[in-house]
């Protein structure tokens, strides 16, 4: 095997790999290589675009099958005899420090270790603290130092003899022991476990941050997974064990705040984007009291006392805090159960309203019905269930409500017919027939605003034909009790003189006129002694004006448009004068 020190012009061992690592991704990636402590640096550098298009757990899948599949080159590149630790980390071009870093460690024997992740970002610390753990990478890490050799190493050539070929066969079970972490060569997980262990340690002693204490037990139990693969043929296993449990009794000092702190950030996450139904509230809630459980465990004399005390007046305020959303839900969720009861009780009501008041009691529960489901906080998950029932419930109220306004006017019209009329049959017996008129016209106009579809509807339509026959009656009555007023002043001018000739009275459709006994005598005297004597001036004169008489009462009957029943003295009738026939009609 000869050495050979390359010229400052050729590509050294890691420039070569950078280039076949590109070659063998698709599509191709720019990639740097670098070694420091025993640890092969890999750096992918991609677009702004492709570092939000592009999960970043797919670019390190193809970047770990890319290394996979040239291990050979990979090992070679490093003088790498045992497991080599590799470090894989995603930049923005343009930007100084890797976004993203995960490493997994490469075997001789083809073994991979289970690859673990650092992402940079921001991450929420429980009650919504933003961490940053920047990634230590420098340019310089990507380039081997000047002084850096590498052997290149070729097999002699010839055909190996059968001796050589059973001496192999023969090695080779023990082969896959020999090739274990930490048999051959330098112990490179007992290193790593180390550096993680000091990294943990001073990371605890201090910081007062919730995520980096996590990163810390990351960091250990890593460490723990590293020295758990030195079997115990290998020379440096006392070493590891005597390393396991240094770190196992770390991790152990900080398992109860870091299971405090997931659950915590469990019950974070499930309170985002509220609300949320009942049920979820309650596990968020028995989330914090686990949160609470555990960082009450944390002895005092714990490097993280400071941080679970301080977590811990944190989660109690949580707890509080979805106590009292779970109390709303739950008074939500009641108020909802009460809409839809007292709904029920609305409805039944409906069915069987038959008046006024039923109607306006319709209306009234409906109103607490609407009430309710409007106070439903809008923060709850009842709310969205609320505004559902409101659609339905709301047009239920306004149709109740107009019913109750319309069987309120159906009740105050009738009952203001009904009032009207008995005033119109009192008028009537009275003869007050102008008030009767008035009374009938608003027993009339009342029944006939009463609303159909009302209670009272059906039992006004009997009234409108009575109510406007009676007032078409009332009518009559008056313009007679007018006729007659207009004719009993033309009667009194008829009538009066000396002697008074004639008495008269009314009756419903007709004028009755009595003459006098002292005008009946004397009108029968004159004519006997003017028969007598001969007087036939004063005959005549007795009999034009007696004619004069009967004109001015037909004249009276014309103007009132009313017969005249003219009686004699003695009570017997003479005639009726009729205006249809303008005469006298004999009895």
């Amino acid at each position: 095997m000869k050495t050979v020190t390359p010229h400052r012009s050729q590509p050294t061992k890691l420039q070569t790999l950078a280039t076949k690592l590109q070659a063998a991704l698709t599509p191709p990636l720019s990639i740097r290589c670098g070694h420091k402590d025993d640890r092969l640096l890999i750096l992918a550098e991609i677009s702004a675009e492709q570092s939000q298009e592009t999960d970043q757990s797919s670019l390190f899948a193809r970047l770990q099958a890319a290394i996979e599949s040239i291990q050979s080159d990979v090992l070679a590149a490093v003088d790498a005899a045992d497991a080599l630790p590799v470090q894989m980390f995603l930049r923005v071009k343009g930007q100084a420090q890797p976004y993203a870093m995960q490493e997994f460690s490469l075997a001789s024997a083809g073994a991979i270790v289970p690859a673990t992740s650092a992402i940079v970002a921001s991450r929420n610390d429980i009650v919504a603290t933003k961490t940053t753990a920047p990634l230590a990478l420098v340019e310089a890490d990507l380039e081997p130092t000047s002084d850096r050799r590498w052997r290149d190493a070729s097999l002699p050539v010839g055909v190996l003899g059968l001796g050589v070929l059973v001496a192999v066969t023969a090695f080779g079970g023990s082969l896959w022991a020999m090739t274990r972490p930490c048999v051959l060569g330098n112990c490179v997980p007992l290193v790593q476990a180390e550096r993680l262990r000091e990294t943990a340690g001073q990371t605890i002693a201090t910081t007062t941050s919730a995520q980096a204490v996590i990163d810390a037990y990351d960091q250990l139990t890593k460490a723990s997974d590293l020295l758990e693969t030195i079997p115990p043929w290998s020379r440096r296993h006392d070493e590891a064990q005597s390393q396991l449990q240094l770190v196992q009794a770390q991790a152990g000092e900080l398992q109860q705040i870091v299971s405090a702190l997931h659950l915590a950030n469990a019950a974070a996450l499930k309170s985002q984007n509220p609300p949320h139904p009942f049920r979820t509230w309650q596990e968020i809630r028995a989330d914090w009291q686990q949160a609470i459980a555990r960082v009450q465990q944390v002895p005092p004399d714990s490097p993280v006392a400071s941080l679970a005390q301080r977590k811990l007046t944190e989660y109690q305020a949580n707890l509080a805090t979805i106590s009292r959303r779970i109390d709303l839900e739950r008074q939500a969720q009641a108020q909802l159960n009460n809409a839809r009861s007292t709904a029920r009780i609305a409805e039944a009501r409906e069915g069987v309203a038959n008046s006024v008041d039923s109607w306006q009691l319709v209306q009234a529960t409906w109103e607490s019905v609407v009430s309710a489901l409007q106070k439903v906080p809008a923060t709850t998950m009842a709310q969205t269930e609320a505004q559902q029932l409101l659609a339905i419930y709301q047009p239920k109220l306004a149709a109740s409500r107009d019913r109750a306004t319309r069987e309120t006017a159906s009740t105050r019209f009738y009952n203001d017919a009904l009032s009207a009329a008995n005033q119109a049959e009192a008028a009537e017996r009275n003869r007050a027939w102008s008030q009767a008129v008035e009374a009938w016209q608003s027993a009339l106009t009342n029944a006939q605003q009463v609303p159909p579809n009302t209670i009272y509807h059906d039992r006004t339509q009997p009234l409108l034909a009575a109510y406007g026959t009676a007032l078409a009656r009332s009518r009559e009555m008056l313009k007679t009790a007018r006729a007659q007023e207009a004719a009993a002043d033309d009667l009194d001018r008829t009538c009066n003189g000396s002697p008074k000739i004639c008495d008269f009275s009314f009756a419903d459709q007709a004028i009755r006129v009595r003459i006098t006994s002292t005008y009946d005598r004397l009108v029968e005297q004159t004519m006997t002694q003017t028969r007598m004597s001969g007087d036939y001036a004063t005959q005549a004169d007795l009999l034009s004006h007696v004619n004069s008489l009967l004109r001015a009462l037909a004249a009276i009957s014309e103007n009132a448009d009313l017969p005249i029943e003219l009686y004699n003295s003695d009570g017997s009738l003479f005639g009726t004068y009729k205006p249809e026939f303008s005469g006298y009609v004999p009895r």
